[in-house]
């Protein structure tokens, strides 16, 4: 019926609204006639939501070139140090990025213990050849990066 209703509107689709419309009828007629969704998210699932973001942000702005490893060291009201991961597209699939940032996460959870300071947010961003490195080459790198920034 939805194939049907389009071609007797003469609507073009893209891959993604085509999909779109897989997923959910009342979305792609949405989207199609430009209504905004009236159930936003509430703030605290919009706090979650713009967490990723912030770690982006954040090492986009301390290392516009790229590094291995980056600490923000300011605002951070928390005494505990917090880590952020993130892995751009240009690393692969969702699958390689996600297998990364599980790699550094890993990687964090056994080094930042002895390494880390109080009030520091620390920034990873997965590299390209990360998937490429033996966990232990992870491990020397992260406890080698944080050393040489203390």
């Amino acid at each position: 019926p939805l194939r049907y209703c389009l071609k007797k509107l003469k609507i073009m689709l893209s891959k993604s609204k085509f999909i779109l419309g897989q997923q959910c009828h009342k979305s792609l007629w949405l989207n199609i006639k430009g209504i905004e969704p009236t159930n936003k998210p509430d703030e605290s699932a919009q706090d979650r939501l713009s967490v990723g973001n912030e770690v982006g942000e954040v090492a986009k702005g301390l290392f516009p070139n790229g590094a291995d490893i980056a600490y923000h060291h300011g605002d951070c009201d928390q005494k505990n140090p917090r880590a952020g991961f993130t892995a751009s597209k240009k690393i692969g699939n969702a699958v390689i990025r996600n297998r990364a940032k599980r790699r550094l996460k890993e990687a964090v959870r056994i080094s930042l213990d002895e390494n880390a300071r109080e009030y520091y947010d620390y920034v990873l961003i997965a590299r390209k050849y990360i998937n490429n490195y033996s966990f232990n080459s992870i491990l020397k790198d992260l406890e080698k990066s944080l050393n040489k920034l203390h």
